[in-house]
């Protein structure tokens, strides 16, 4: 079984592919996923208390 990506590395990934797209845009239509929704996202991971 392979391993599960890393968090850190993760959100590194996610943090560059956001950093593509200007604030509001759409990043897919059929979702309606957005630059915004991403910030949501990481900004609640970099708040969210770790157990390091």
């Amino acid at each position: 079984m392979t391993e599960a990506p890393d968090l850190n590395d993760a959100l590194a990934r996610l943090k560059a592919f956001r950093a593509t797209w200007n604030p509001g845009e759409t990043i897919n239509d059929e979702s309606g996923l957005t630059a915004d929704d991403i910030d949501v996202v990481t900004s609640f991971v970099n708040d969210y208390p770790s157990s390091d």
